[in-house]
């Protein structure tokens, strides 16, 4: 015999009295420790939900590519916009306005993945020092594609509403010098002009 007695603590698989001296009542610890445990480490789940929400959101943003063309009631102005695939987390566009045959204005577009969000980005050369305002994706589902920029003038909000016959109706929002400033544009798919 070694001397030791049934009183000793001895630690050999799960001990119930030594959790119990521990600080856990009796049977409680069977039932406590894996919510604690769960509770500990986290729930990996959400990082999956916004993969899934990305993935969900991006598939709708795949519904603009190809051309559009305005249908609006303004006749003074033709709007353009072009949409190509670059690769799986990137595409590329370009958007128009025409005055008959003059060009009023070239945009260079872009929609992309950052991590968790989709990004759209418009850079017109002589606006905003030529730099490229970014809008984030605050809604991407089966009824409308919604990005916004609130730190920019016009537009904060570019709004795209699908319409029942494959077409889009784009709403941009904002305020420009103070004053707030609305436009809407009805876009059928069509083949893309030569400014």
């Amino acid at each position: 015999m070694t001397g030791r007695t049934h009183r000793d603590p001895v630690h050999t698989g799960t001990d119930t009295h030594a959790i119990t001296r521990a600080g856990f009542p009796g049977r409680m610890n069977a039932w406590l420790l894996p919510w604690i445990f769960l509770i500990a480490c986290g729930d990996p789940e959400p990082r999956a939900d916004a993969a899934v929400e990305l993935t969900s959101a991006w598939s709708h943003c795949a519904l603009l590519l190809g051309d559009w063309q305005d249908h609006s009631t303004d006749k003074k102005y033709q709007f353009h916009e072009n949409w190509t695939a670059v690769n799986d987390s990137l595409f590329a566009g370009k958007g128009c306005a025409l005055s008959g045959a003059d060009t009023v204005f070239v945009e260079e577009l872009k929609l992309f993945r950052r991590g968790d969000q989709a990004v759209y980005a418009a850079r017109i050369t002589s606006q905003n020092t030529g730099q490229w305002v970014e809008f984030i994706s605050r809604t991407a589902c089966a009824d409308s594609i919604v990005f916004e920029n609130p730190a920019h003038d016009f537009p904060r909000t570019i709004a795209y509403v699908p319409t029942t016959d494959g077409g889009w109706n784009v709403s941009l929002n904002g305020a420009e010098n103070g004053v707030r400033r609305d436009e809407r544009l009805s876009f059928v798919r069509t083949p893309a002009p030569t400014p």
